[in-house]
């Protein structure tokens, strides 16, 4: 886990998997859990998505919402086809992961044993991949902000299947109010 980001959470806004805009701002008072996906055709990042939307009534009050770099038309169906119960955003052009610190892997740190091991788990387990869209280098994240808006817990991915536990994410919703 990555605590260098602390402070003032930076500001999100952005177009959601229904088309209208979502904002950070909106959602002082109540923790905010925000998932950043690599990318759509990333198994184990699905799977941590799923993780989180299986057991979404334990976050109470808290918001919960996915990031992500597609096109925001992408958006829906992949919402739909993983039967998300949270919101799915479009940052296209990456700049709300820059912001939050998300950079990019090398090319032997995503595709590494880690990674085909959970693939090879996923595939198994009958998840089916689609084409990637975009970078595939693209690391991901997890961030909880408190109900005044500021960075309480910060998991930045240091390969695909490098995500926290819901648990974690749980007790820092939990320690953030």
């Amino acid at each position: 886990m990555s605590v260098g980001l602390r402070g003032v959470a930076p500001t999100l806004d952005l177009p959601d998997d229904e088309g209208r805009q979502w904002r950070l701002s909106d959602h002082r008072g109540r923790p905010v859990v925000m998932i950043f996906h690599r990318h759509l055709a990333c198994l184990p990042c699905q799977e941590h998505a799923v993780e989180v939307s299986d057991r979404i009534d334990e976050f109470g009050d808290a918001a919960v919402v996915l990031v992500t770099f597609t096109c925001p038309r992408n958006l829906r169906g992949f919402r739909r086809r993983l039967g998300l119960a949270y919101p799915v955003l479009a940052d296209e052009d990456r700049a709300v992961y820059r912001a939050y610190g998300l950079g990019r892997g090398s090319w032997r740190r995503v595709w590494g044993l880690g990674t085909m091991r959970a693939y090879g788990r996923l595939l198994r387990a009958g998840r089916r991949p689609s084409v990637p869209e975009g970078d595939t280098l693209q690391l991901g994240g997890d961030f909880v902000i408190d109900p005044g808006g500021r960075i309480a817990y910060v998991y930045r991915s240091t390969g695909p299947a490098d995500r926290p536990s819901v648990d974690d994410l749980l007790t820092a919703v939990r320690d953030s109010g």
